[in-house]
């Protein structure tokens, strides 16, 4: 694969077959989100990764972002307009008091400031201080938890990155990790700072994920090494309408900049909890790579997700059906079906054979159904009473049917002596059915007996020679397609005239 898979591990995927599994799969790069990994624990989870493959570990930074701090439960439920108190020492949080994190982000809160958490799971305001508290109404309540997402409806001064970072960051440099993403880079110095505390060959991913990041797009993308695009936390300050616009902008800029863009949030989302993606997640995909992603990250999918094995299954066949190509005439192409009747000795074989070479040597695929080869290998059980020739052309129809997608061109050259049956074929083979009358009367093909049928019939080895013997007629065309004169033609003739109607039909087929 020439796209990459940027794969977060957490506790679904943290155990020794799913590492390496994902490895064998060709997960490029194994992230570290540090939002959900304490201090103490990257140590032990960096070696964890290590021990079970070698791919590159990416530390994700926390960033300049707010966060909810602890809660003594999983969840807890704020009701509308219920009062919460915001202090700024540590509590164990509840529905009546919780804590931002950062440590010092109240002083900078106002009585007025509107406040989302979790993506607008609860909409908050600042109504007052009281001391060094913060008290907050709710005006649209709901469930949160620990470490979600903290949006202030206006520019609040943020570090650019947490203390839990640089200790983080010390840790993976002294491991020899060489990969951090920078998470809200807001300013291109932002990627100076985390540069002071890396190795100076790292390679620095600045997340785009906040309106000054779009604003500094340009500075930002000269500093880093590569640009990541998170979906989900851009969307908390630009218009959701709006994301697939600024993705389509980001990598423009980033190709623009020579630098490496990933697309992060939601790809492959209902996997988490579902076997298979929605088809509004293939498509996203899809189009993702269109825009021209270099890499595609799974993070919930991966990190907390039921399957998350399955997960990058999904996203390898996504990236090897986008980097197959899709041709429409190719996959679902109609081949034109030729199919020839005429006397035996007509010049049918010699015919196909000289079209099938001159169109694969323009490169176009070609399948033969020469009805001597299809007796001979697969309809053994059929002779040449009427019925048992209806049947074997009939089967030969099918099979033409079954084979129409993987060839440009499909030759029939057999006696096919019976309208019938040739009435029946172009039925089974609508669209783009031509019927090839190779015009020789009996006079002729006797005086060619190319294969010495005619000699047998004469002395009676044949019975049921088809067009000698009075009880099998051979029934012409009453108009067929294209006529070829084979008693005033020469080979050479007969072959460079039908390979032009040839080619005017694959023309018109879309198949030339």
């Amino acid at each position: 694969m020439n796209k990459e898979i940027l794969c977060t591990l957490g506790p679904s995927s943290m155990g020794p077959e799913v590492i390496r599994r994902l490895d064998e799969l060709g997960v490029g790069l194994f992230r570290i989100n540090l939002s959900h990994t304490k201090a103490e624990d990257v140590e032990k989870v960096i070696r964890q990764i290590r021990s079970h493959t070698s791919k590159p570990i990416c530390l994700d930074t926390e960033g300049a972002q707010i966060r909810t701090g602890n809660f003594a439960a999983a969840e807890v439920v704020l009701e509308k307009d219920s009062l919460v108190t915001i202090p700024e020492e540590p509590v164990p949080g509840d529905a009546r008091q919780f804590n931002f994190y950062p440590e010092g982000i109240g002083p900078q809160l106002r009585a007025g400031d509107r406040i989302s958490i979790d993506f607008n799971a609860v909409l908050v305001q600042v109504v007052r201080r009281e001391g060094g508290k913060l008290i907050l109404k709710v005006i649209n309540g709901g469930k949160i938890g620990r470490n979600k997402a903290v949006t202030v409806e206006r520019p609040i001064d943020l570090p650019v990155m947490t203390p839990k970072d640089l200790q983080a960051l010390a840790i993976g440099r002294k491991m020899g990790v060489r990969h951090v993403a920078l998470s809200f880079a807001n300013h291109a110095s932002d990627v100076d700072e985390v540069r002071k505390h890396c190795d100076p060959d790292t390679f620095v991913i600045a997340k785009i994920e906040c309106r000054n990041g779009l604003v500094h797009l340009d500075d930002i993308s000269a500093k880093a090494d590569a640009l990541l695009i998170d979906r989900g936390d851009l969307s908390r300050e630009e218009p959701i309408e709006r994301i697939p616009w600024l993705q389509k902008y980001i990598i423009r800029q980033a190709k623009k900049a020579r630098k490496k863009v990933y697309v992060a949030t939601n790809l492959l989302e209902s996997m988490t909890v579902s076997p298979g993606p929605t088809r509004a997640e293939v498509n996203d995909v899809i189009n993702t790579l269109i825009d021209g992603a270099d890499g595609l990250v799974l993070a919930a999918e991966t990190a907390i997700g039921k399957d998350p094995v399955g997960c990058a299954e999904m996203m390898v066949r996504l990236i090897r059906e986008f980097e197959k190509g899709f041709d429409f005439s190719r996959i679902y192409r109609h081949a034109p079906v030729f199919w020839f009747t005429g006397l035996s000795g007509s010049g049918k074989t010699t015919v196909a054979a000289g079209i099938q070479a001159l169109l694969e040597k323009s490169g176009r695929s070609v399948l033969v159904l020469d009805g001597d080869e299809i007796r001979k290998y697969f309809h053994k059980d059929l002779g040449f009473a009427r019925e048992e020739i209806l049947e074997n052309n009939e089967r030969i129809a099918s099979l033409c049917a079954s084979r129409r997608a993987e060839f440009d061109v499909i030759l029939v050259p057999i006696i096919s002596p019976y309208r019938v049956s040739r009435q029946a074929a172009r039925e089974l083979l609508p669209g783009s059915f031509y019927e090839v009358f190779f015009d020789a009367n009996l006079e002729c093909v006797m005086g060619r007996d190319v294969k010495g049928l005619y000699a047998k019939a004469k002395r009676n080895e044949l019975p049921d020679l088809i067009g000698f013997s009075p009880a099998s007629p051979y029934e012409p065309p009453q108009k067929p397609d294209f006529v070829i004169k084979t008693g005033s033609q020469t080979a050479g003739e007969s072959i460079k005239a039908f390979y032009r109607f040839v080619c005017s039909k694959m023309k018109e087929n879309d198949s030339c």
